[in-house]
């Protein structure tokens, strides 16, 4: 009578068999594979993997080009805000933070379980940060979330070998200005923007008093842009291929909006960068006239 009978085996994410048991988990499956396809027609194997194509696939899955393939998209930053506001509601966590972490996982393949990693450190940073009887006095607002994003940056910070933290303050401090500038440029224009050397040069000089600037060539503010790109703090884009150094115009935007809380939580507090950040948006029309 069990011969009569289909077997459906599900291995729900499958690369885990192999990273964790090398050779034995690969041997495993390729055994799986063999009975799926040949002396077993009533067995059927379905294996899902978290790799987004073939290329990011585990050679066991490569191996097996004849096997039949599904390709789901990856969620979406809203797909994965859904995700979460389904299991903790939506009174929890501000949506600022909520979209800081779905944006950011959304970016780097949609994996819904590093949302929920996240936002469980980030949930348990906030209890942290609470006395119970502030914790009991803020769970009595039922309009105010509480986690915020500073709780938010913490958890992603701890998932980092290497903090935004760290890597903007060793920054020179010529780079620094530039970043401050680009992402007040970014924030005003509305996510990116398209300056000239010559431009943010000037625009750099002027807001600060010619202050670390002045001896700055524009060879140099390439140079600054393109090592602010290679640590992860902006994107230079443009609109076809990798950015084209001879492009009169530069195409920027800020990585990640962690970027731009860490700057504002770090340089913003001191007035120099306050008032760089100022002049930038109040007068950067008038100085691309």
């Amino acid at each position: 009578e069990l011969e009569k009978q289909a077997l459906v085996l599900v291995i729900d994410e499958v690369d885990v068999l192999f990273e964790e048991y090398g050779g034995i988990g690969e041997t495993l499956f390729n055994n799986l594979v063999n009975m799926a396809e040949a002396d077993h027609p009533r067995f059927t194997l379905i294996a899902i993997s978290k790799s987004k194509n073939d290329d990011q696939c585990c050679s066991p899955l490569r191996d097996h080009h004849h096997a039949h393939k599904l390709v789901f998209p990856a969620y979406s930053e809203a797909d994965l805000i859904s995700i979460v506001q389904e299991r903790v509601g939506k009174k929890v966590i501000d949506l600022e933070a909520l979209q800081m972490i779905s944006r950011k996982v959304a970016s780097e393949g949609g994996n819904a379980n590093e949302v929920l990693k996240i936002t469980s450190e980030a949930v348990t940073n906030c209890h942290g940060s609470f006395t119970m009887e502030e914790l009991v006095h803020e769970l009595d607002d039922d309009h105010k979330p509480l986690v915020h994003v500073s709780h938010v940056i913490q958890a992603l910070q701890e998932n980092t070998p290497t903090t935004l933290n760290a890597v903007i303050c060793t920054l020179p401090p010529a780079a620094k200005v530039i970043l401050c500038a680009v992402i007040a440029l970014c924030e005003e224009k509305g996510g990116t923007v398209e300056v000239s050397l010559i431009t943010l040069k000037r625009l750099c000089m002027d807001a600060t008093n010619q202050m670390f600037m002045a001896d700055v060539g524009t060879n140099v503010v390439k140079t600054l842009l393109e090592l602010l790109d290679d640590t992860g703090l902006l994107v230079l884009k443009r609109k076809h291929g990798w950015f084209d150094a001879s492009r009169k115009e530069w195409k920027l935007a800020i990585k990640s909006d962690e970027v731009k809380h860490v700057v504002k939580k770090t340089f913003l507090k001191e007035p120099f960068f306050c008032n760089l950040d100022y002049y930038v948006r109040s007068d950067f029309k008038e100085c691309c006239e």
